[in-house]
């Protein structure tokens, strides 16, 4: 009994996590702008033993001609190249959200997925689960 009801909240929480990402990206888009960065260095991204990730620290100016500096929440093993330029997206009602743009466009592929399988594991937890 107490799986199921783990495997139904586990559940729930991967949908919320989806469909907040979703639902974010939805409403912030008509206001997204896309301005020219670059990258300034990279930020260790450490996922856990053994893991070495490096996630890109940008700069860029925004259209009120603030200069801002982000990291994105995409990470690869080595890292961007310093002096690298890139396209960065972000809503001017919050700017220190920036990311570098294709980031979120992948997050947002990814989404409906997550949401599914949420969804699946829930449904599975609590109706067919025989434990």
């Amino acid at each position: 009994m107490i799986m199921r009801i783990f495997g139904v909240v586990v559940g729930l929480v991967i949908v919320y996590g989806g469909a907040a990402e979703l639902f974010g990206w939805l409403r912030a888009r008509r206001r997204l702008r896309r301005v020219p960065g670059v990258i300034v260095g990279a930020v260790d991204d450490n996922p856990g033993p053994g893991g070495h990730r490096k996630a890109g620290r940008f700069r860029f100016t925004t259209d009120d001609g603030r200069v801002l500096t982000g990291v994105s929440s995409a990470s690869t093993p080595r890292g961007p190249r310093v002096g690298k330029r890139v396209t960065v997206e972000y809503d001017p009602a919050r700017p220190q959200d920036a990311d570098i743009a294709g980031v979120k466009t992948l997050k947002l592929v990814l989404s409906p997925p997550l949401i599914i399988g949420g969804l699946v594991l829930a449904y599975y937890s609590a109706f067919i689960w025989d434990t």
